[in-house]
């Protein structure tokens, strides 16, 4: 066999289904994430060890899917398990614990609530050329700003997100990449909310990077 076809032989038998398997199964991960911040997962087991029964009813759901959901978490590295007892991982107790500095927990509800079933409409998005988030209406920030629940979670969302880039390790996430971000759930369409919404965001990363305290010591 000539050398050109044993290498190209090779290169076919390297290549396999699993990255399309990572990609088609990637909602699995997502919905689980989701599913445990909605259910306060990670912030009822702050701190403390807990067996599925325990669990299970600090959720307030059936043991058979409690063991389930704790088994996925565990599998995408959101708990850890030792003699049958689970506990946070070191990225969940940071990031999706209420009332810590940086939780994150915010943004998952968003991204899961808003964009989640439009994201399965994709295919009548390409097709129709119509916006499939938020209803779809012309007012989406009156909409927005009339409803107290889509407002806050709106702004949960966002404030949320923006209080994740505090830490110094996130900080070379710039103001243009937390802009574009606010652009990305759909700033463009109101010109007076939008205006609103990158002066609140802008003065959140004022405040990221330039603290009142920071201020106050120079004085």
């Amino acid at each position: 066999m000539p050398t050109k076809s044993r290498r190209t032989t090779r290169r076919l038998k390297k290549v396999t289904p699993v990255p399309l398997m990572q990609l088609i199964s990637g909602f699995w991960a997502s919905k689980t994430l989701a599913a445990a911040v909605e259910l306060d997962l990670f912030t009822k087991l702050s701190g403390r060890q807990a067996d599925v029964q325990q669990l299970s009813q600090l959720l307030g759901i059936h043991p058979r899917p409690a063991e389930m959901l704790l088994s996925a978490c565990t599998a995408l590295g959101l708990l850890e398990k030792r003699n049958k007892r689970f506990s946070n991982s070191s990225l969940a107790e940071e990031y999706l614990v209420k009332g810590k500095p940086y939780y994150f927990g915010g943004v998952v509800t968003l991204l899961d609530r808003r964009l989640y079933l439009p994201w399965n409409r994709l295919l009548e998005a390409l097709r129709t050329n119509r916006a499939q988030t938020w209803e779809d209406h012309s007012g989406i920030f009156e909409q927005i700003s009339s409803n107290p629940d889509k407002q806050r979670l709106f702004t949960e969302g966002m404030h949320s997100f923006v209080c994740s880039l505090e830490k110094p390790s996130q900080r070379r996430l710039t103001f243009p990449n937390i802009l574009s971000f606010s652009m990305w759930v759909g700033l463009q369409r109101h010109t007076a909310l939008k205006r609103f919404a990158v002066i609140q965001i802008f003065a959140q990363w004022y405040l990221i990077f330039h603290p009142p305290w920071k201020l106050l010591e120079k004085r």
